[in-house]
């Protein structure tokens, strides 16, 4: 089944990203049902499949100590990843494209398993660098899957994610796990 790409919705991208910032006043699971119920007012898509608890250790995938890249690559539960815990930020993902890790695909023809790479343009909000990887997410039917920063793991169409994480989207098939393992230890020396 091929990506379902929908419109880009300003407002309830806003909208999704005012939701998700937490605060002490909001649990993660009443971001959660923020989202879904903004999901439902708007008419898109967007279902929990795994609650942020803060309670459990990595690797569980709603784990704060997981983000959308650690998730998307597929290293969140490795030995290494473990062992280090460093969150796998927007420099890294940089470092995989400039390594030739990241093959580019046309989004039309990300399929599943395929990696979902959301970057930075002159319109995103809350965003100073242009064309800088923001969020990932991989393909799964016609839908994205992705953790939203230390929340939940959303299943959700492409556009139906918060403002913040850019419009630029751009699908690449998924560089094998020990290539991500091996370049984030190489990474990891240099932080």
């Amino acid at each position: 089944m091929a990506l379902t790409i929908d419109d880009d919705a300003p407002e309830f991208r806003e909208r999704l990203y005012e939701a998700v910032q937490v605060t002490d006043a909001f649990s993660s699971s009443q971001v959660t049902e923020r989202v879904t119920g903004l999901a439902s007012d708007f008419g898109r898509h967007i279902q929990c499949i795994h609650k942020a608890i803060r309670a459990f250790k990595p690797p569980y995938p709603g784990s704060p100590e997981i983000n959308c890249h650690a998730y998307s690559l597929e290293i969140y539960d490795t030995e290494e990843f473990l062992r280090i815990l460093v969150e796998p930020e927007s420099p890294f993902m940089e470092s995989l494209d400039e390594h030739g890790l990241l093959d580019e695909i046309p989004i039309n023809d990300a399929a599943e398993g395929d990696l979902i790479l959301y970057r930075s343009d002159d319109e995103t909000p809350h965003s100073e660098i242009a064309g800088q990887i923001l969020h990932s997410g991989r393909v799964t039917g016609p839908l994205i899957r992705s953790k939203w920063g230390q929340g939940s793991v959303y299943e959700h169409t492409v556009f139906a994610v918060p403002s913040g994480y850019g419009s630029d989207l751009r699908a690449y098939s998924p560089p094998s796990r020990e290539d991500v393992v091996a370049a984030y230890l190489d990474f990891c020396k240099y932080r």
